[in-house]
């Protein structure tokens, strides 16, 4: 009876779901089911609506934030047993895929393209964009930040608040902005290399 009632209520909120983007597509035009998605109970649910691909077992919490979704989710590919936290934000300009046993900490940052806009600094860093992979057993602490380009290795734990961008050829701990690989971690929260 359970499954029951869960499948009647998970088919609801899919027409739900499809609805309020709908209604918000003429407002919000393409970012409608990001919208959608940032303030849904369900947001696994949103993100499948949208064609990401999720794997198994798959935690996401609350207040996800997609930016340049382009009205799909399918730039995103999330593994198994992975957990997102609250007020992550995943940038879709290019793909991003997070492999199996992945932690990304609230407040982390995937950014997969950089864009001054306008500004007379664009002429000197142009535009960029590609895809970042968050290879498996993977954590963002809290409030980290990966830009575009960044190679990560699995087994990999970014701490919390540091920027990655570049190559990192070992796994280990990352720690500062930028993020450098720490050989001695110590509980105090005492980083030396």
């Amino acid at each position: 009876m359970r499954r029951l009632i869960t499948g009647a209520l998970f088919a609801y909120l899919r027409v739900f779901y499809r609805a309020k983007a709908a209604l918000l597509r003429l407002i919000a035009g393409d970012e409608a089911l990001a919208y959608v998605l940032h303030d849904s109970l369900f947001p696994a649910l949103v993100l499948q609506i949208g064609g990401a691909k999720l794997g198994r077992n798959t935690r996401i919490n609350r207040w996800l934030t997609i930016h340049e979704s382009r009205g799909s989710f399918r730039n995103l590919t999330i593994g198994d047993d992975v957990h997102i936290g609250k007020h992550v934000l995943i940038d879709l300009t290019g793909r991003v895929t997070i492999g199996n046993r992945a932690g990304i900490g609230m407040y982390s940052r995937i950014l997969t393209h950089q864009n001054l806009g306008d500004s007379a600094l664009s002429e000197k860093y142009p535009p960029e964009a590609g895809d970042i992979i968050i290879p498996d057993d993977v954590v963002l602490a809290a409030g980290s930040m990966v830009l575009y380009p960044t190679v990560l290795q699995p087994g990999t734990l970014v701490s919390a608040g540091s920027v990655t961008r570049g190559t990192y050829d070992r796994a280990g701990v990352l720690v500062g902005n930028p993020a450098r690989m720490s050989l001695d971690w110590r509980r105090s929260g005492e980083a030396k290399e």
